[in-house]
């Protein structure tokens, strides 16, 4: 479970067995880098969900935290999210690992509730849209919907407690890490509900 849930990549599950001589983390404990980008990404890609049109590409891991992993900018041929080399964050003790694209939680701290839990998706009819929806504890519920324009990307997103318990030190906080490259003008807006 705990590489699972850091890596995206599960080992097999044959009952008791040392999952450390299992091939694919054989290769990652000797060569992270290069066996993340060639082998473990590849296992991911069915998790990814991407928006396009003629402005801009869009990569959403929906089931790592509804994370957008990538906002592609045709116009200028320039990625505006920044990636490390691991695309994926996870956590490690007390210490927050490998940041990068674009991430909702519900809580001040880094890596609150809906960070990374799976989130369900619904695709508009004609894919220039996505509606993302996690259903966290006590009846927390945060949702995001993500939308092609013609010039760029508007997120709209909401946190709401459809519990019957009142939700304490709950906020909905956006973390996007951007990485342009030159100056591109306005095409990101980000409002919370």
């Amino acid at each position: 479970d705990w590489i699972g849930e850091r890596l995206g990549y599960r080992p097999q599950d044959s009952g008791w067995h040392r999952w450390w001589e299992e091939p694919i983390i054989r290769e990652f404990i000797n060569d992270p880098i290069a066996t993340y980008n060639n082998k473990i990404v590849p296992l991911l890609k069915p998790m990814s969900v991407k928006l396009e049109n003629e402005a801009v590409r869009l990569e959403i891991l929906p089931n790592l935290g509804g994370r957008i992993r990538s906002i592609f900018w045709k116009k200028e041929n320039m990625e505006l999210l920044w990636r490390p080399a691991l695309s994926l964050a996870f956590y490690s003790g007390e210490r927050w690992i490998d940041f990068g694209g674009y991430e909702e939680y519900a809580g001040e701290k880094l890596g609150a509730p809906g960070w990374k839990e799976p989130y369900d998706v619904e695709l508009s009819p004609d894919g220039q849209s996505a509606l993302l929806t996690c259903k966290l504890s006590e009846g927390l519920v945060l949702r995001r919907r993500i939308r092609l324009l013609p010039e760029g990307v508007e997120i709209s997103s909401s946190l709401r407690n459809e519990g019957d318990k009142e939700a304490k030190g709950v906020i909905l906080r956006i973390h996007p890490e951007f990485s342009f490259g030159k100056d591109s003008g306005a095409i990101f807006l980000a409002r919370n509900e």
